[in-house]
């Protein structure tokens, strides 16, 4: 038999009770998390925009860094900016990849929020084209390129790691290249274009109009000129009865400052052009061959210094450069052929102009007419990051 009493009621009671405060209770531990991870949220979103933007400053950071200097490739490490910093690297690619990540400023528990960047750098020179002048090449008929043809900037530095667009070409008639040759500039010519797919970062336009190309021989230095005083090196560097520069295989000889004037040109050793203190100037007739095997060395490497003129004799000549290191010059003849295999610093101007695989040219830009640096990132290679790092 069942007894129900008064007791049994409130031991119900009790009980409904404490399963009540206990829901209660746990309802207010989960608000209080609610409100305190909303909080915490809020803040980090915060942090999250900050570390955005630091991310952004290091990113302009980077391309002011390389706009001072090309070949820059240091990055920063923890840069301190605003209440966070920013830490970024820079590929080794033709157009390099700067990524910058952002740190927000510290969130208690949270630790730092974190924002990644990223933008493939594209770095030019840019000027209007002028007759005579401006170009890596320019040419009264053809040119043909089987290289790389771009640009550097020599007050940044003269040994580059890295060049850029500004390597433009003039061709009065044609124009051409190669499968993997590659002009990182603007391409002019007159009558015909024959050139691959993809091997021409800039425009290729064909003008209404041919330009008229300097002829900066000097015909009067033949007889006033810096032959007697400025070659030194064993007697066969120069032969004064016949005005010929021959320098031998395994012999050095060298030109000082000044202006000088040959019927001939042979290089089969070393030819070292002290551009040091002042301007090489070499005027010439007849043949220019430098052969495989030989060296010319423009000691300041600054291209503006040691200019090679030719085209005072009948034209038509054949010029064949093949040293094996590089050429810091201006060769110039408007009457006659280039054909090169060394790789150049400075311009080249002929008639036809062939530049092989291993004839790079780097067209400085103390050459272009007032020259504009511009750093920019590519056109759709902007990146950030989404995730939480």
């Amino acid at each position: 038999m069942r007894i129900n009493g008064p007791g049994s009621t409130r031991g119900a009671t009790l009980l409904i009770t404490l399963i009540a405060v206990a829901v209660f209770a746990l309802l207010g531990v989960v608000v209080y998390r609610i409100n305190q991870f909303q909080a915490r949220e809020v803040i980090y979103q915060k942090r999250l925009a900050q570390a955005h933007y630091i991310a952004e400053a290091g990113l302009e950071d980077a391309f002011h860094a390389l706009y001072a200097d090309p070949g820059w490739q240091a990055g920063f490490n923890k840069k301190p900016f605003g209440e966070g910093y920013y830490t970024v690297t820079v590929s080794t690619d033709l157009y390099p990849l700067v990524r910058s990540t952002g740190y927000s400023a510290n969130i208690p528990l949270f630790g730092r929020a974190v924002k990644t960047v990223s933008a493939v750098a594209s770095l030019s020179y840019s000027t209007a084209p002028l007759p005579g002048g401006g170009y890596a090449i320019a040419a009264n008929d053809g040119v043909s390129v089987k290289s790389t043809i771009d640009a550097y900037n020599p007050s940044v530095s003269l040994t580059p790691t890295r060049f850029y667009f500004g390597g433009s070409i003039w061709a009065n008639k044609s124009f051409q290249t190669s499968a993997g040759a590659l002009v990182r500039g603007n391409v002019f010519y007159y009558k015909i274009s024959n050139n691959v797919s993809n091997t021409v970062q800039g425009s290729v336009i064909q003008t209404t109009y041919t330009i008229t190309l300097p002829v900066n021989y000097c015909s009067t230095c033949a007889a006033s000129n810096n032959n007697s005083t400025g070659i030194s090196g064993p007697v066969s560097c120069y032969n004064s009865s016949k005005m010929l520069l021959t320098v031998n295989s395994g012999v050095t000889c060298t030109l000082s400052p000044g202006v000088y004037y040959f019927k001939g040109i042979t290089v089969d050793g070393t030819l070292n052009v002290n551009t040091a203190s002042g301007t090489v100037t070499v005027n010439f007739t007849g043949d220019l061959a430098a052969n495989t095997g030989c060296a010319i060395n423009n000691s300041s490497k600054i291209p503006a210094r040691f200019r090679i003129y030719g085209g005072g004799g009948t034209g038509g000549k054949n010029y064949v450069i093949s040293c094996a290191v590089p050429l810091h010059a201006y060769l110039e003849d408007p009457t006659s052929d280039w054909n090169i295999n060394s790789e150049l610093y400075g311009r080249m101007v002929g008639r036809n102009i062939t530049a092989f695989q291993t004839a790079n040219i780097h067209t400085d830009t103390a050459d272009l007419s007032s020259p504009v640096m511009t750093v920019r990132w590519s056109t759709g290679s902007w990146t950030q990051s989404y995730k939480r790092q």
